[in-house]
C-alpha cells in the first residue's frame, strides 16, 4: 500500500475506503544547530474519504485505483518462495480481504485502528444506531491522522543564525505589531477563584513568582480575527536537563515554555464597535476565560518536574472555564503552537543563553480529556488536529464526541457484543471465498470453459 500511494496513486480498501495521495508545496523553518533553516519543500500527504462500495463517480475522478486484485498480486511476487508453494494468488487476495475486514471493524467497534501505522492512523467518532458494525459503518465519521509524508522536491531559501530574544513576545511583535495591551495576572487570585487555598500558595510562592506577565496581539486571517495571548518569563523557571553535557558553560541545555492562548476577538469585543487602542486593552485584560486559562496552565508547568510544559499535557478545572457564559470547555490541553513551531534562544537574567519553546494553550471539554486518558495524550491531540481544534479555543464549542457513543463509555458491552458478530460474519465470508474459489477451479476444468476468458 505505501509502495503505490508514494507513487501517487489511490488506493481502495474494500468496504473500508479510500487513501489519496496529494501533493503540496509549503515554506518549513528547520532547526540546523544554533541556525533556522528556511526550505521549500514539496511533499506528498494521504487523506481518507469513506466509501464502503466504488461507483462510476470515483473511477471518474481517480481514474487508475489500486484495488484488492493489484495489491495481492504486487504481495504476491513479494512473498517467500517457500510461501508461495503454499499460497496461490486468490488465497493472497483473500487474506488482504479479511485484513480488510478487521481494519474496518476494528475502527467501527473500538474507535481506533493503527494496523495501517505506516500509512496513518485511524479514528470513528459516530452514532451507533443499528445492532452491528455494518449499520454503525454508515452513520461513521472517519478521519485519517496521516503519518505517510513522501518528500518530492525541496529548496533552501536561506540560513539565518537564531537571534537571542530578550522577551518572548519579540517575534510576536516583529509578525504582528505592536501589542494591544500589557498586563499581570495575579495568580493568588485567580488560584483562590478555582478553588485552592490562597495561604497555602502565598506561602510557597515567593512575590516575584505570583505575577504572570501577559502581552496580547491581534492576528487577522481574511475577515476573521482572532486575539493571542502570550506570557513573559515563565522560561525562567525551566530546570537545566543534561546540563552536565553542555558545550559552554555560558549555555543552558533545558527548554523551558511561554504559553499562549488564541481566543476569537469576538470573544473578547465586538468587532462592529470602533474601540480606542486602550480601550481594546482593557477589553483584553479584564477576560475572564484566558486568565483562567494561562492559571491552569501555570498549575501544569508547577506540576512538571523540569518547569515545562509538554505536549499533551491536559488539566481539568471540574467547573466552566468561564463562568460568565453557558459553554462546555472545563479544561485545558497543551499543543504546538503553529506559528512558531521550533524552540527560540534567549539571553538570561544571569547572562547565559537558554532555549524555550512557545506552548498552545486550547479549551477541552470533560470527556475529551477523559478520551486522553482512556487512550492517550497523542490521541486526543491527532483528533483535535484532525478537527482543527488544536489551536483556536471557541467558547462555545460542543465536544467533539457530543454526537458519539464512543468507546470510553460502551467499550466493554460494545465491543463484547460486536466482536461475536464480527468475527462469525468474517468467517461466513471466509466460507463464501472458499466456496467461490472452488467453484471457479471446478470451471476451469469445464472443457467448455478452456478458451473462456480470465
Amino acid at each position: 500500500m505505501v509502495h503505490f500511494l508514494s507513487l501517487g496513486k489511490v488506493v481502495y480498501l474494500e468496504k473500508l475506503g479510500l487513501f489519496i495521495p496529494k501533493s503540496s508545496r509549503e515554506r518549513v523553518s528547520h532547526q540546523l544547530g544554533e541556525d533556522c533553516v528556511i526550505r521549500t519543500e514539496t511533499k506528498l500527504r494521504i487523506s481518507f474519504e469513506k466509501c464502503s462500495e466504488l461507483i462510476p463517480y470515483h473511477r471518474e475522478r481517480y481514474p487508475e485505483i489500486v484495488e484488492t486484485p493489484e495489491l495481492s498480486r504486487f504481495i504476491y511476487a513479494r512473498l517467500p518462495l517457500h510461501q508461495q508453494t503454499v499460497w496461490s494468488e486468490k488465497v493472497t487476495r483473500r487474506f488482504v480481504r479479511g485484513l480488510n475486514r478487521v481494519i474496518r471493524d476494528e475502527v467501527i467497534v473500538d474507535g481506533f485502528s493503527h494496523q495501517l501505522s505506516e500509512v496513518g492512523e485511524l479514528f470513528a467518532l459516530h452514532n451507533r444506531q443499528g445492532d452491528n458494525p455494518d449499520d454503525w459503518f454508515a452513520g461513521a465519521d472517519l478521519l485519517l491522522r496521516p503519518l505517510l509524508v513522501v518528500p518530492l522536491e525541496a529548496e533552501i531559501q536561506s540560513r539565518r543564525p537564531q537571534p537571542a530574544l530578550t522577551s518572548s513576545w519579540e517575534l510576536l511583535e516583529a509578525g504582528l505589531g505592536t501589542p494591544l495591551a500589557q498586563f499581570q495576572i495575579d495568580l493568588a487570585e485567580e488560584l483562590e477563584a478555582l478553588g485552592y487555598d490562597r495561604s497555602t500558595f502565598t506561602s510557597m510562592i515567593s512575590g516575584e513568582q505570583r505575577i504572570l506577565r501577559i502581552g496580547t496581539f491581534l492576528r487577522k486571517e481574511g475577515e476573521k480575527t482572532r486575539i493571542i495571548f502570550c506570557t513573559d518569563g515563565l522560561r525562567e523557571g525551566s530546570l537545566s536537563r543534561n546540563e552536565s553535557q553542555s558545550s559552554s558553560a555560558d549555555e543552558d541545555l533545558s527548554i523551558g515554555s511561554e504559553l499562549v492562548i488564541q481566543l476569537p476577538s469576538q470573544n473578547i469585543f465586538r468587532e462592529e464597535e470602533s474601540l480606542s487602542q486602550d480601550e481594546l486593552g482593557r477589553a483584553c485584560s479584564s477576560a475572564l476565560l484566558p486568565r483562567r486559562m494561562l492559571t491552569l496552565g501555570w498549575i501544569l508547568l508547577q506540576s512538571s518536574p523540569d518547569k515545562a510544559v509538554p505536549f499533551g499535557c491536559g488539566l481539568s478545572a471540574e467547573a466552566p472555564l468561564d463562568s460568565h457564559s453557558s459553554q462546555l470547555l472545563t479544561g485545558i490541553f497543551s499543543t504546538p503552537y503553529r506559528l512558531i513551531p521550533l524552540s527560540q534562544k534567549y539571553l538570561r537574567e544571569d547572562g547565559r543563553t537558554g532555549w524555550f519553546q512557545y506552548v498552545n494553550i486550547v479549551g477541552v471539554t470533560e470527556d475529551e480529556l477523559r478520551f486522553s486518558q482512556l487512550r492517550s495524550p497523542q490521541h486526543l491531540l491527532s483528533l483535535l488536529s484532525c478537527k482543527d481544534r488544536d489551536q483556536l479555543t471557541l467558547v462555545r464549542r460542543k465536544s467533539i464526541f457530543l454526537k458519539s457513543e464512543h468507546f470510553v463509555e460502551y467499550k466493554q458491552k460494545v465491543s463484547a457484543r460486536a466482536s461475536k458478530k464480527s468475527l462469525a460474519k468474517n468467517r461466513e465470508a471466509e466460507i463464501s471465498d472458499q466456496t467461490e474459489e472452488e467453484s471457479e477451479a471446478e470451471q476451469s476444468k469445464d472443457p467448455k470453459n478452456a478458451c473462456a476468458p480470465c
